[in-house]
C-alpha cells in the first residue's frame, strides 16, 4: 500500500497487472463465492432436516410448523442479506484493475460499497433478534416505559387527565424506572 496525494487515499502498488489480478481473483473467490456457497449449503441442510428428517407428536405440530417457517425466514434473509451487501465491495475490487472508469480500487464507488459491509454487520443482530418473541416483547415494553416516564407517569392505570407531568414527578419515578430495567437486563441474561 502506498498514500496518493492526488485522490487522498492509500493504493495497492503491484509490480505488474497480472498480479493485481491474481490476486483479486482469488480474494473474489475466498471472500465471496466459498461463504456464500458455504452458507446456501450448511444452511439449506439445516432447512432439509427441519422440514424432511423430524418427527413429532401431533399435538405439536402446529408449533413446529411455526418454528420451521421462523428459522427459514431468518436464514433465508441472512443469507441473502449477505450476498446483497458483500457482493459490490467483492465485485468492485475484483474488477478495480481492469481500468473500466469511476470502478477503482479507493473510487467513490468502492468507498460507497464498502458502508454496505458496515450495514450487514449492523442488520445482523437485528434480523435474528426480531425473531425472537421475548426480544420483540421487551423492545416494546421498554418503549411503552420510556414513553410513560416522559410523561411523568407514576401508574400507567392511573387516568391520563390526572397525571402530572412535573419535574419533581420525573425525578422520582426515574430511580424505580432504572431499577426496574436493570432487572429486565438481568432477566434477558439469564
Amino acid at each position: 500500500m502506498k498514500y496518493d496525494a492526488n485522490i487522498d487515499f492509500c493504493m495497492e502498488t503491484w509490480s505488474d497487472i497480472a498480479s493485481a489480478r491474481a490476486f483479486t481473483a482469488v480474494i473474489f473467490v475466498l471472500d465471496s463465492l466459498i461463504p456464500l456457497f458455504l452458507m446456501v449449503y450448511l444452511y439449506g441442510r439445516i432447512v432439509f432436516c427441519l422440514w424432511f428428517r423430524s418427527t413429532v407428536p401431533e399435538l405439536t405440530r402446529s408449533a413446529l410448523l411455526r418454528a420451521r417457517k421462523k428459522i427459514t425466514k431468518m436464514i433465508l434473509i441472512v443469507t441473502v442479506l449477505y450476498a446483497l451487501f458483500w457482493t459490490p465491495v467483492v465485485v468492485l475490487y475484483f474488477i478495480a484493475y481492469y481500468n473500466i472508469p469511476n470502478v477503482g480500487y479507493g473510487s467513490v464507488a468502492y468507498n460507497s460499497s464498502v458502508v454496505f459491509v458496515c450495514l450487514n454487520s449492523f442488520v445482523n443482530p437485528f434480523v435474528c433478534s426480531f425473531q425472537n418473541e421475548r426480544f420483540r416483547k421487551g423492545l416494546r415494553d421498554l418503549f411503552r416505559s420510556t414513553c410513560l416516564m416522559k410523561e411523568g407517569v407514576t401508574d400507567p392505570g392511573q387516568p391520563r387527565n390526572l397525571r402530572r407531568n412535573t419535574t419533581d414527578n420525573k425525578r422520582k419515578n426515574m430511580v424505580p424506572y432504572l431499577r426496574h430495567w436493570r432487572a429486565k437486563v438481568e432477566e434477558a441474561r439469564v
